[in-house]
């Protein structure tokens, strides 16, 4: 019988020490993803019809590289966003479509090269674009030089908010 009791609280005190345990990595992740939108500049802009990183974005890419690198359990996204009539005003909609999705993935993957080429690991990191999405709900007030960027965001915590393009 005693044999029995011991197991049982046994169980119990191993259980619940995982149960603290998981409540502190909860708020844990919780106090990351803070840190991470509140401290660390998340978004490169582009001048128009092009995916050439300029010296503020290196500057963010910088900043972003230092904070992975002390952070090595988490991946990232990073969006790609183009401003409508970046190829020109005389095209149709599905050519300015198509164009600002290509280009949003020329952003995404400029900004994506930059980071493994500081030593992140390819892996961490994911790409995507969205192209004109970037004109509609919050952003249809955006300035287009606003629009033209890209903007990273942890892949793992729920950090993404945005729905890809589709044609």
């Amino acid at each position: 019988m005693n044999r029995i009791i011991y197991a049982f609280c046994l169980l119990v005190f191993v259980f619940g020490a995982a149960m603290i345990y998981r409540s502190g990595v909860v708020a844990d992740n919780s106090k990351i993803i803070t840190e991470f939108q509140q401290r660390v500049p998340r978004e490169c802009y582009f001048e128009e019809n092009s995916s050439a990183l300029s010296e503020e974005c290196i500057v963010v890419l910088n900043e972003q590289t230092a904070w992975m690198k002390k952070h090595l359990q988490y991946s990232f996204v990073v969006s790609g966003f183009a401003a409508r009539a970046e190829n020109g005003e005389d095209v149709s909609e599905e050519e300015t479509r198509d164009y600002a999705l290509h280009l949003g993935d020329r952003r995404a993957e400029m900004v994506k090269n930059y980071l493994i080429a500081q030593g992140i690991d390819e892996a961490r990191i994911s790409t995507v674009s969205f192209g004109l999405n970037a004109e509609s709900g919050e952003s249809k007030a955006m300035d287009r030089a606003k629009i033209r960027r890209t903007k990273t965001q942890l892949a793992d915590l729920g950090d993404i908010k945005h729905k890809k393009e589709k044609k």
